[in-house]
């Protein structure tokens, strides 16, 4: 469920960059991807994780097409994130 997934988003070292965090299960954060700033407040996200990066792209897809994401909008990107994240953990 991603009610229960403790989530943190905090700004990257070069200011303009976000860093997505979950605390795993030993309650430590790890950073498990980013929102690339890549034209002035519009975000891409970005991942090492494959199947992360995978699943974000397919529920973008669907978020996209019911109007429900907007890469400016942090809020409906983390929503993404979150279903993503359930999704593959």
């Amino acid at each position: 469920m991603t009610d229960q997934i403790e989530t943190n988003v905090v700004q990257n070292a070069n200011g303009f960059d976000w860093d997505i965090q979950v605390k795993n299960s030993k309650g430590r954060w790890i950073t498990e991807g980013y929102f690339r700033d890549c034209d002035f407040g519009r975000f891409v996200f970005e991942t090492a994780n494959e199947k992360l990066g995978a699943a974000y792209h397919q529920h973008f897809l669907v978020a996209h097409e019911a109007g429900e994401y907007d890469c400016e909008n942090g809020h409906s990107m983390m929503r993404v994130f979150r279903a993503a994240y359930a999704e593959v953990n």
